[in-house]
């Protein structure tokens, strides 16, 4: 899967994209009933063919249609596969009975030999999956797929009608391509063709070839399988190509939009240019003639009015100075728009053509879906393409000026990095990592940042459409680009976290990053030659003096008439966060009376979480207002950079247990010795630390915790400066 596929699928929620097909299937697509019932029928004959019911196995299995559909079928044994979590995760949250344990029959993993290994299936089939996949990725994934099917068995994959060459079609989703899965994409196998399933589906049953002549067969209609020729075959999928031909002709010429208001943004550049130079050249030599003439006056009358000729020239001088500056202002303004516009036609183009040379790295597991937010201002609104200085983004902001002049970039949907970010010093720029900016709206962009400015755009994390905007502004107002990379090189073994930082390199390759930064120490080896060699600490938010007051965005929970201690872990549940040791230490800690948490999916052994208190998920105001409230924060995470739940709790005085972060630099105050679980594996040893913190006397955890602020203010900034060259 290519780069735009991949970023597209592991992020896609697959309850939206089964309402997207329930969308479809109500204005008259019926394509979903015809290919259930063909896979029904087929099922149905292998089971009879076999005199057992029929191991099956889906290959991009989704959200869950194919598997609700065949759940309690008595002929079907059915098995899911998919490489992207978010998708998957509506069969998690209600799972069908009839795939009870659904762990065993549905599973994630970088490919399908690592979800079921060693297994084999009667049938491997597909339903829409390799039409997201360029022609080399289709044609290296069937092989894996043969690889699972048993020797009598067959690989059925419900694809693009039939066509007699693979091209792109359109970009939806990603990018979408119809295959020639009989000449180019499955040369090797023997193939079965059923012709127009539907208008735009034919079905392709692939197996091994029995004989060393390799053979293809055709169903037509009502007509019996006979075998076939290729060159019917190329003239029965003209139909299809044609169609092609047409949706691509009309994603072209969308494409073509941006670069023919390019081309027109240039042409009126240089009239405007030449207008201006004929301007200019009128401006002098009218300033020339008025010289002479209030010059040859005011010789002649200089004893009568002295003052008068000097006054009316240097008014006229500077009437002609303010004329110029406009000129001047209405020409860059003009080449702005028409560099912006050229720039980002460019970068799209690079990002939604280009094949990448990089083969993308696989995801090492399931991808957690985050929770959104429940704060509006942690949004964009549907007619806003970006947030300039928003009051969600500035008010918890560490006052400095020597950063007036610097602005901060992030997308408006990673609320951990955004949390990072909103303490720093400066502008704060978000967009979303979902939707590409338009010519206008990076215009504005710049000419935003040219006004107030700013000399230095900060940009944390990275997706498509932050790329893009800093080739166009590095095109527009050459500004220097320094990147925050706020992961870890263990989480390249994530496709997205690979893909993303692939972006940065090509950023870094073409000299359209200044610097880059990470959030780990040791890792500017991993950066490339112009990686910063410290580590960047993160800085907690900035409370002013009425923080705490009835302005609260989000109600808190109650602690009631808790008899012991109330504790807090509001991560999230993926690996490297270690949620589940959290929970569990606290809840069999005799002190905790409760557990509080934002994760309302996780799940743990019966007679673990009995404390646990499930809360709804809040804003940044929200998640301050409630650790005010208790006792002790968990975050024992097993990999985090500088994680803000620990900056957020500093910034309330509320402490935190933590996990090993080796930070090169206070590591050694005696607020982390006190706070720090060695060994965050150890469910004893979390229990300990939480029991030697909750009695340590509130007025010396105060005072350890206001000079760990203190000094990691210090740090944070210091480090930002020699980064940023301050």
């Amino acid at each position: 899967m290519n780069y735009a596929n991949s970023e597209y699928w592991l992020k896609k929620a697959g309850e939206a994209y089964s309402d997207q097909q329930i969308g479809r299937a109500s204005v008259g697509n019926d394509s979903y009933r015809a290919q259930e019932a063909w896979l029904n029928n087929f099922f149905t004959q292998q089971a009879e063919r076999l005199g057992r019911a029929v191991r099956v196995l889906e290959f991009g299995c989704g959200f869950g249609r194919f598997a609700r559909l065949f759940e309690g079928h008595d002929r079907v044994r059915y098995h899911g596969y998919d490489f992207s979590a978010t998708m998957v995760q509506p069969l998690f949250d209600d799972p069908p009975p009839g795939l009870a344990p659904l762990d065993e029959r549905v599973r994630v993993a970088p490919t399908v030999g690592e979800a079921f290994p060693g297994e084999h299936f009667d049938v491997v089939f597909t339903v829409s999956v390799l039409i997201h996949n360029a022609p080399d990725q289709a044609a290296r994934l069937i092989p894996q797929m043969m690889e699972m099917v048993e020797a009598h068995g067959s690989l059925c994959l419900i694809e693009n009608a039939l066509v007699p060459l693979t091209m792109k079609e359109n970009n939806w989703h990603g990018g979408c391509w119809v295959h020639d899965f009989v000449g180019t994409t499955a040369p090797q196998c023997d193939v079965c063709v059923t012709y127009r399933l539907s208008d735009v589906h034919s079905v392709y049953r692939l197996s091994t070839p029995a004989a060393q002549a390799r053979t293809v067969t055709l169903i037509n209609g009502d007509a019996p399988e006979r075998p076939t020729t290729p060159d019917e075959l190329k003239l029965l999928g003209m139909e299809r190509l044609k169609l092609a031909i047409a949706l691509l002709e009309n994603e072209l010429n969308e494409a073509a939009a941006l670069q023919a208001e390019a081309h027109d943004q240039s042409e009126f550049t240089g009239y405007a240019q030449q207008r201006s130079e004929r301007m200019q050249q009128g401006l002098a030599r009218s300033v020339r003639r008025l010289e002479e003439r209030l010059h040859g006056q005011a010789s002649t009358e200089a004893s009568d009015n002295p003052d008068h000729a000097d006054a009316l020239i240097a008014r006229l001088d500077h009437l002609s100075d303010e004329a110029a500056l406009s000129i001047a202002r209405l020409n860059r303004a003009q080449t702005l728009r028409s560099t912006v516009t050229a720039a980002l036609a460019e970068a799209y183009a690079a990002s939604s053509v280009a094949t990448p040379k990089e083969e993308p790295a696989t995801v090492s597991g399931p991808q957690p879906r985050p929770h959104a937010s429940v704060e509006a201002q942690q949004r964009l609104g549907p007619d806003e393409e970006f947030g300039w200085d928003r009051p969600s983004d500035v008010q918890w902001g560490h006052a400095d000026q020597r950063f007036s002049k610097v602005c901060h970039a992030m997308n408006v949907e990673w609320i951990g990095i955004r949390a990072a970010a909103a303490g720093l010093p400066g502008h704060k720029l978000v967009l979303s990592a979902s939707r590409n900016l338009s010519a206008k709206a990076v215009d504005e962009i710049a000419q935003i940042m040219t006004r107030n400015g700013i000399d230095r755009l900060v940009v944390h994390g990275m997706s498509a459409p932050l790329a893009a905007l800093i080739s166009a502004l590095k095109k527009s107002i050459d500004i220097p680009v320094f990147v925050v990379w706020h992961g870890a090189p263990v989480m390249w073994s994530m496709t997205q976290e690979t893909e993303l930082f692939t972006r940065v390199s090509h950023l870094l390759e073409r000299g359209e990053v200044t610097r880059i930064a990470g959030m780990r120490s040791g890792m500017h080896p991993a950066l490339g030659p112009r990686a910063f060699p410290h580590q960047l600490f993160n800085l907690p938010p900035t409370l002013n003096e009425a923080f705490g007051g009835a302005d609260a965005l989000l109600p808190v929970p109650e602690r009631g008439d808790a008899a012991g201690a109330v504790i807090f872990a509001p991560s999230w549940h993926v690996t490297h966060k270690n949620l589940p040791t959290n929970l569990i230490a606290a809840n069999q800690t005799a002190k905790v009376a409760q557990v509080w948490t934002l994760d309302g999916e996780i799940r743990l052994p019966p007679g673990l979480d009995g404390k646990v208190r499930r809360l709804a998920p809040r804003s940044l105001r929200g998640m301050l207002d409630t650790m005010k409230l208790v006792d002790l924060i968990m975050n024992v995470s097993l990999v985090d950079c500088h994680p803000m739940i620990e900056l957020e709790a500093l910034a309330v005085r509320t402490p935190c247990l933590r996990g090993p972060l080796f930070m090169d630099a206070l590591d050694d105050h005696p607020y982390v010795a006190a706070t720090q679980v060695q060994n965050p594996l150890s469910v004893v040893d979390v229990m300990n630390r939480i029991d030697a913190v909750l009695d340590i006397p509130r007025e010396d955890m105060i005072a350890m915790m206001s000079d760990y602020d203190r000094a990691l203010r210090e740090v944070s900034i210091a480090r930002y400066c020699e980064f940023l060259e301050l």
